[in-house]
């Protein structure tokens, strides 16, 4: 036996098994009380589209509605039968956790959309979908900032060349340059932002079978939770208080997105 190292006696193992079996009393105890207290709050404000119970097991018992008071926004919350709560809002737009459809007013609306998100989290993609359900043009900025030989365009020119693009009525503008960006030009002309939240991980998979890219890059992708979303979020909340903010961190919950809002575009030009 090692130095420090314990020796299990049948009572130790026995005590352990005690303790993992409190614990699921625990939590079994837990579950019970929050359906009981869900069952007696008995208030049925806004049921969900699509009958009693949505596909994902909620029932419309318990649902009020939710002042962010901070936006001034309305959401909805609910009470699952886990006791969980689910927020669905136009301030995060993070719907990963649902399954039902959209509302009309979170999809007809979309006629100047901003993507932004780390590199390689699939922007460009995103954006060419979009643009094909809906058909409105889609712009990469990364093809107008980027001069020969990765020359970034100076800064009061590339606001002058934003002001040019976010001029027209409806538009997809995909790109996320970081530090050398002016992106409040195009938030201010924006009535829906999607935010690409995905892995480093997965990003740094896609970016690694995309190309070879240099050491700024990695170290821009690598740090960009830390150093550029909380500025980004920042900025949003800033210059587009009017606009739909939509998070998206499952890829699931994009498809599903993408699917409503070609839904809803079929429906519109019917």
């Amino acid at each position: 036996m090692f130095p420090g190292q314990m020796n299990l006696t049948p009572r130790t193992q026995w005590d352990g098994s005690v303790l993992v079996i409190w614990i699921r009393r625990l939590r079994i105890r837990k579950r019970e009380r929050n359906r009981a207290k869900s069952r007696n709050q008995g208030q049925v404000n806004t049921p969900l589209a699509g009958g009693d119970k949505s596909k994902s097991g909620f029932s419309p018992t318990g649902f009020s509605r939710a002042i962010d008071l901070t936006q001034g926004r309305q959401g909805i919350t609910a009470k699952p039968r886990s006791g969980k709560l689910l927020l669905i809002s136009r301030i995060t737009g993070d719907v990963e956790a649902s399954t039902r459809r959209l509302p009309s007013q979170y999809t007809t609306a979309m006629k100047r959309v901003v993507i932004l998100g780390r590199s390689a989290s699939g922007k460009s993609t995103l954006a060419r979908r979009l643009g094909k359900v809906t058909g409105l043009p889609v712009i990469e900025l990364d093809k107008i900032f980027w001069q020969a030989g990765l020359i970034a365009t100076p800064r009061e020119r590339w606001i002058l060349v934003q002001e040019k693009i976010v001029a027209e009525d409806q538009w997809i503008i995909e790109g996320d340059l970081g530090h050398y960006d002016a992106v409040e030009v195009r938030l201010r002309a924006a009535d829906t932002i999607i935010l690409l939240d995905f892995s480093l991980l997965r990003c740094a998979l896609q970016a690694i079978r995309r190309s070879r890219e240099r050491s700024d890059f990695w170290f821009w992708l690598i740090a960009y939770r830390c150093q550029s979303l909380p500025i980004l979020r920042e900025a949003i909340s800033k210059y587009a208080q009017k606009a739909a903010f939509r998070v998206f961190r499952d890829p699931r919950a994009l498809d599903r997105f993408v699917a409503d809002v070609a839904l809803f575009s079929s429906r519109e030009k019917s």
